[in-house]
């Protein structure tokens, strides 16, 4: 015999999860392109502190699904994106693409 308590948390657990394969079936949330597009903006601020260079003077190529080249002032680097599982269409904001989806300096000259 289940108890009310026990019964509803498994409705909102059941409901939280219908929810979420809605919202990825909707497409609502970022998609590929809003998530690289962020990643650009972060690599621009990256390259601009290790560069030691006005972020204006910062030019970003994305060269794979996972690398980006950043130039100027000049040098040139590259940054490689390291995503957790949750890194992906359907993230909620620019907060957890920050939080899941790593980006890490792969070389610099």
């Amino acid at each position: 015999m289940f108890s009310k308590k026990l019964f509803g948390s498994m409705l909102v657990i059941s409901l939280a999860t219908s929810i979420t394969g809605c919202v990825s079936l909707l497409g609502l949330g970022l998609n590929w392109d809003d998530i690289n597009q962020h990643l650009k903006h972060r690599v621009v601020n990256k390259a601009s502190f290790e560069h030691d260079c006005p972020k204006a003077d910062i030019q970003v190529t994305q060269i794979d699904g996972y690398t980006f080249g950043a130039k100027g002032c000049g040098s040139r680097s590259t940054y490689i994106l390291i995503p957790d599982q949750r890194c992906g269409p359907g993230i909620w904001s620019e907060k957890y693409i920050d939080t899941f989806c790593k980006l890490v300096t792969n070389s610099r000259r």
